[in-house]
């Protein structure tokens, strides 16, 4: 079975796009969504319409949370909740926050990040923090936790807890590497050993097409940024 993870779209139809394309080229079998389906792009309702479509699952994260909330304000959230519209809102408000399954025999975690922990992860985060990703209140112990937030992908073994990976992001990469970037999982479903491999799939995608439809929304919040972002991979706010 082909498990596609990915996350992070934020309104960038191109990378999106491109990203379907490939996913429907290799016969995936099951996409799940760690959530970011909307803002800091100008397609959010694009976007999120093709993940709630397509993904067998999807997460709610940060910044769904943020723009569904509100009584705030954050990277110009008000002018995300316009283009959205309330039906969509009321979707995202209703998404779940954490995803279990079983899968190769080994027992998963998925969920975006933030708002679930309380900071950021990164690579190089202290171990203590990168470790309480394996952690939960009911007592649940993953071997594998997935994870985005941070839109860089990696993967590591956290003794003695397990491996930790991020997806990268499929609309809005950083790290330097401008390619729209997910996970492939390939294995058999349950809980019968069986072998696992994972795969880190970077995609170029039309960036000049992205950063065109980000110019023909010139109220588009941080769009400066956004578009540096598209063209270098580089936290630009």
């Amino acid at each position: 079975m082909k498990l596609a993870i990915i996350s992070d779209l934020h309104g960038n139809k191109p990378a999106t796009e491109a990203v379907a394309a490939d996913i429907t080229r290799r016969g995936v079998d099951a996409v799940y969504c760690l959530g970011d389906l909307v803002g800091k792009g100008p397609s959010s309702r694009e976007t999120m319409d093709w993940a709630l479509s397509r993904c067998d699952v999807v997460l709610q994260g940060n910044w769904d949370e943020f723009i569904c909330a509100a009584t705030v304000n954050f990277a110009g959230a008000q002018w995300f909740r316009e283009q959205l519209g309330e039906d969509r809102i009321q979707k995202l408000e209703k998404l779940p926050f954490e995803h279990r399954f079983a899968f190769a025999g080994r027992r998963i975690r998925l969920i975006h990040g933030r708002p679930i922990i309380p900071d950021t992860v990164f690579s190089d985060s202290p171990l203590e923090e990168r470790a309480a990703l394996f952690q939960t209140e009911d007592g649940y112990t993953p071997e594998i936790v997935g994870f985005a937030d941070i839109h860089q992908p990696f993967y590591q073994h956290i003794n003695p807890h397990g491996i930790l990976f991020n997806t990268g992001s499929v609309g809005n990469p950083l790290g330097g590497q401008p390619y729209a970037t997910y996970v492939l999982l390939e294995g058999e479903m349950g809980n019968t050993i069986s072998p696992l491999t994972y795969t880190v799939v970077q995609l170029p995608y039309d960036r000049e097409e992205a950063i065109r439809q980000a110019l023909a929304c010139p109220d588009l919040p941080y769009l400066d940024a956004y578009i540096n972002e598209l063209r270098t991979g580089l936290y630009s706010r």
